[in-house]
């Protein structure tokens, strides 16, 4: 059996357009994705629909991780200690960018 795709949008402010994020799970279910860690899933971000670079989670240090698109160079400061879809969408909704 093939893994589901789960969707999420996340929505930066500032005019920087959005992040979308497809995350594999065996178990697409919306619920257990919001709690589960996001380090640990199969996931894909698109910077979109700005410029459709991918954007990926680099640690800086024990307190910092950056999401960096590739293609664009967009770069968001992300607390170290978010740990699960639900925290990082709920700080990106709140501080992204």
């Amino acid at each position: 059996m093939a893994d589901k795709w789960h969707k999420q949008v996340i929505s930066l402010n500032g005019g920087e357009g959005k992040i979308d994020m497809a995350i594999s799970k065996g178990n697409s279910n919306e619920e257990l994705l919001e709690g589960a860690q996001w380090r640990s899933l199969n996931f894909l971000m698109q910077h979109a629909p700005l410029c459709g670079g991918i954007i990926n989670l680099m640690d800086i240090s024990k307190e910092k991780s950056v999401l960096h698109c590739q293609l664009c160079g967009l770069r968001i400061d992300v607390p170290a200690h978010i740990g699960t879809i639900g925290e990082l969408v709920v700080y990106l909704t709140v501080h992204g960018q």
